[in-house]
């Protein structure tokens, strides 16, 4: 006979809640920026708190000092930790963080939560994304995910864009996002690490409010979702949708000795929760509605029990 019933259901509670973690197929980085507030990003070096990045080198780049670590920005259930990252307007502010992780192959999906206090006036070469390059700079720059697109469009529009290969291949969309407003933008690219011909890799970015994600995440967090809604404001739709090609044959790569970027030119910008990985779950991590519940009745139970041994009863004779 079980001396603890309350004990067994605590435990059995706790567990079950735990086979209900949602497993991810292959979150390969992550980026939360769990550093101090207040530290300029040049002055970091990735923690244990990351994934995939290089935790022996420091960020570097052109102006990753105009960087600094705030307060982190939420984004509705979606699964956040540590600060962000904000740059100024009226700077250049680059910061590249080395990969650590084994040469990826087939659909790459990203995703980061971008605010925009202001956006420069200057008409073209202005702008905000993250990306993949061979080194600190610009060389071999891949997986384009433009919040603000005019540094390469040569275009005075703040749409979004994105780029597969290089910036000059940019496709523009038709939207752009508004100041004072979280967005996540979200990223696919297919073929990632193989030898493909022109035209055989394609970029597609979805850009949501908290609003519009919710309803994503509401009907099931699913590819099709994101394609087949509407481009608007409304609930049901998404802020943006663009697609692209790489325009150059060639194997990109996403592997160890690569940098993954943020890069802001003039606008006031604050970046987070950067993902990349393997399925459009790595990168939306959301709880289970279940698991909290279950969580709750196993913590329940073992405040209970630990009330039934605070007061024992006398033993049966």
């Amino acid at each position: 006979m079980n001396a603890h019933p309350l004990h067994a259901l605590g435990v059995s509670a706790f567990l079950l809640a735990a086979s209900f973690v949602p497993s991810q197929a292959t979150l390969l980085v992550y980026e939360g920026f769990n550093y101090t507030t207040g530290s300029t990003l040049n002055t970091i070096t990735p923690n244990a708190s990351t994934v995939g990045l290089n935790k022996t080198t420091a960020y570097a780049g052109n102006g990753a000092a105009n960087y600094t670590v705030q307060s982190g920005l939420t984004f509705g259930s979606l699964t956040t930790t540590g600060g962000s990252i904000t740059s100024s307007a009226s700077v250049t502010a680059v910061g590249a963080a080395k990969l650590s992780l084994n040469t990826y192959v087939g659909t790459l999906w990203s995703s980061y939560l971008v605010s925009f206090s202001s956006i420069s006036n200057t008409a073209v070469g202005s702008g905000a994304l993250t990306r993949v390059a061979n080194d600190t700079s610009n060389n071999g720059e891949r997986f384009n995910s433009y919040a603000d697109s005019r540094i390469p469009s040569g275009s005075p529009t703040t749409n979004l864009g994105i780029a597969y290969n290089a910036a000059s291949n940019i496709t523009v969309g038709t939207t752009s996002l508004s100041l004072d407003t979280t967005y996540i933008l979200i990223s696919k690219y297919t073929n990632v690490g193989l030898a493909i011909n022109a035209g055989t890799g394609t970029g597609t970015l979805y850009a949501l409010s908290l609003s519009q994600f919710n309803s994503f995440i509401s009907a099931g967090g699913t590819e099709s979702w994101l394609n087949s809604a509407s481009i608007g404001t409304g609930v049901s739709d998404v802020t943006g949708r663009v697609s692209s090609t790489n325009n150059a044959s060639s194997t990109y790569l996403f592997q160890s000795g690569a940098y993954a970027q943020f890069v802001n030119v003039n606008d006031g910008v604050t970046f987070d929760e950067l993902r990349y990985g393997s399925t459009l779950t790595d990168v939306v991590p959301v709880p289970e509605p279940g698991t909290l519940g279950l969580a709750a009745l196993g913590a329940g139970t073992a405040f209970l029990f630990r009330r039934k041994n605070r007061f024992p009863t006398r033993a049966a004779v």
